[in-house]
């Protein structure tokens, strides 16, 4: 009888041992899981990045392309200003009338009553 126990007491402790064991290399599976997702996962993020970084290279390139025509049209329309400005400015007048009146375009006989 004393034999029996110990045997099955010996069963149930290899039963126990095969469960942790099993219990443990599930764990293990899973961990293997995970660590196989979060680099798929990584690795989806790089290329994301990536692709990120690139449309950041190729915006500050179009906005500089964009700041350089901008730049350059400024200029233009500051000379075409300056361009009218000259053409257009007329003499100062070298007389002066009072109350803002235009000369008369007939000066003798303006005192004919």
């Amino acid at each position: 009888m004393e034999a029996q126990s110990r045997a099955e007491r010996a069963a149930d402790r290899a039963r126990m041992i095969e469960e942790r064991n099993a219990d443990r290399a599930r764990m293990a599976a899973e961990r293997e899981a995970d660590i196989a997702r979060m680099a798929e996962e990584n690795a989806h993020q790089r290329v994301q990045l990536e692709h990120n970084n690139d449309y950041r290279r190729q915006n500050t390139e179009l906005l500089r392309e964009a700041t350089l025509s901008m730049s350059g049209m400024v200029d233009l329309f500051a000379a075409l200003i300056a361009q009218k400005n000259n053409a257009t400015r007329a003499p100062t007048p070298t007389t002066t009338t009072s109350n803002n009146n235009p000369p008369s375009p007939n000066p003798s006989t303006d005192n004919i009553i």
